[in-house]
């Protein structure tokens, strides 16, 4: 086998995961502070809906639940909850089956550093948490951090680096996936030996600011 270069193209090597749907909003949508289940006919109800007048009153429709509907006694079996709002659309959490907001909150715990448990599972040192109802407003807490999703003991079996977040979503690499790569080899007889004055793992990004 020839002595080649190869050429890793490391502009957006890993993994982007959405942590918010979105939507539209509207004036003539009704809103709410909070709902109530009817359990004899399986419906949410919006609890002294209200509308705003303009879109510049959008932003105060966070923590607002939503049908997006034009009428003021809509009910139907699932609501929106509006965890942020950017211009005219509401990312948000949906909620369905007499469910409240608290059973859909997730918490994930974060940190610069991490140690290897020697079984298979990674603990973050000097957690932080964040949760998905919050993330709209704290994203960018968690920028180059390495993350345990969806874990709140900071203990998991797939952990993850965060290099870049956005108000509804984050770009992500597995650590378990960390290569090293190089732009040449060389082979001693037995074994192909990268080169280590010309290499890279997957960490040394070109881009690794926060997003909107």
């Amino acid at each position: 086998m020839t002595n080649k270069d190869y050429f890793v193209d490391s502009r957006d090597p890993g993994y982007r995961e959405k942590v918010y749907p979105g939507m539209t909003l509207s004036t003539s949508y009704w809103y709410a502070d909070s709902i109530t289940w009817d359990s004899s006919t399986n419906r949410y109800q919006l609890v002294n809906p209200y509308q705003v007048s303009s879109q510049s009153d959008f932003s105060s429709l966070i923590g607002k639940y939503t049908f997006r509907s034009d009428s003021q006694t809509y009910s139907l079996s699932s609501v929106f909850y509006i965890a942020g709002i950017y211009s005219s659309t509401m990312y948000y959490i949906s909620i369905s089956r007499g469910n409240s907001l608290n059973d859909y909150e997730v918490t994930s715990t974060y940190g610069d550093s991490f140690t290897k448990n020697g079984n298979g599972t990674y603990t973050i040192n000097n957690p932080s948490s964040i949760t998905n109802i919050e993330w709209f407003s704290n994203y960018s807490n968690v920028s180059n951090k390495y993350i345990c999703k969806n874990s709140s003991s900071g203990t998991c079996n797939d952990l993850w680096y965060i290099y870049l977040t956005s108000s509804d979503s984050f770009h992500y690499l597995r650590v378990a996936e960390n290569y090293k790569y190089a732009n040449s080899f060389t082979y001693d007889g037995d074994n192909y030996i990268l080169d280590s004055t010309n290499s890279m793992s997957v960490w040394n990004l070109s881009n690794n600011s926060n997003g909107r």
